[in-house]
């Protein structure tokens, strides 16, 4: 009875290659040395912690293809078993595309549980390839490729499909909240909250112009009341602005150039001058916050 197998297992490589420097004066053994075809893999191992020696590895190219061999004959149930367990206590994985899979993965989930979402940069440097690996699989997934495991191993990861719909929907929301605390959709150019929405908003509106907005967004869109018009929409911040004005100072007495900020007087003024040309509404709404004509 053999009590400490691993150790045995470590005692006889040893020897092998101390064996081997013996005759041949060196220690790169070559991947099918007729007296110990294992001894190059283990000391890949060794010097590298894994056995996942690359096919056309620089370094003995004829270890890759070796390993390469030894797993072919095991998919097609041609390899020895003895020789198939020795392999398997080195470490070798059969299949190289799962293992590669379960290494990204991991990689991914150490991603998610340090930022809170799978959304990679693409030149991350804590693991450059893990963005590409993500791409891979959207592109796999688009085409049917993607296994139905792998699929739903992912969505439960937290994992977005379509990266771009993810940031209509995360700004729409945003677009949402600022309703629900303003009472409207009429975000300035450049809220310091939020600086990218008016930013967004205007895309909104130059994708609506050019034709390039899906119906289904226009509609949700319109649905909130989100203004089009550039022209109304400038109308809407600057009565918006009139409004935060009236809430600090308690009127709608804005200095002409004097204010924090000089569009907002121009734009009372220019209310007072162009009132005849005003709508019903607007007037209505002006004069229930107090504004004085």
């Amino acid at each position: 009875v053999v009590w400490e197998p691993l150790k045995n297992h470590e005692k006889n490589m040893l020897a092998a290659l101390e064996e081997f420097r013996a005759d041949h004066g060196h220690c790169d053994v070559p991947a099918k040395w007729s007296k110990n075809s294992m001894l190059g893999l283990w000391l890949f191992k060794k010097k590298h912690g894994h056995c996942n020696v690359p096919h056309l590895w620089p370094h003995n190219r004829s270890l890759g293809m070796w390993l390469a061999g030894q797993r072919q004959s095991k998919s097609k149930n041609k390899l020895d078993p003895n020789r198939a367990a020795r392999l398997e206590g080195l470490g070798v994985v059969w299949n190289q595309e799962e293992a590669d899979w379960e290494k990204k993965l991991d990689g991914l989930t150490k991603f998610k549980k340090r930022f809170g979402h799978c959304d990679v940069p693409a030149l991350w440097k804590g693991n450059p390839s893990l963005a590409r690996w993500l791409s891979v699989l959207r592109a796999k997934r688009k085409n049917g490729k993607l296994s139905p495991d792998h699929v739903k191993t992912l969505e439960k990861l937290g994992v977005v499909w379509n990266p771009f719909e993810a940031a209509w929907e995360q700004m729409f929301t945003v677009l949402l909240n600022y309703k629900r605390k303003h009472g409207d959709c009429h975000v300035p150019d450049e809220w310091p909250e939020n600086p990218s929405l008016g930013a967004w908003a205007r895309g909104q509106r130059r994708d609506k112009k050019s034709g390039k907005l899906r119906r289904d967004r226009i509609q949700r869109l319109d649905k909130i009341g989100f203004v089009w018009n550039s022209i109304d929409a400038f109308w809407e911040e600057m009565f918006s602005a009139l409004v935060e004005f009236k809430r600090n100072y308690g009127n709608c007495d804005v200095p002409l150039g004097k204010a924090k900020n000089p569009q907002l007087g121009r734009w009372v003024n220019n209310q007072r001058y162009r009132r005849d040309n005003l709508s019903e509404e607007r007037i209505r709404r002006l004069s229930k916050i107090g504004f004085r004509w």
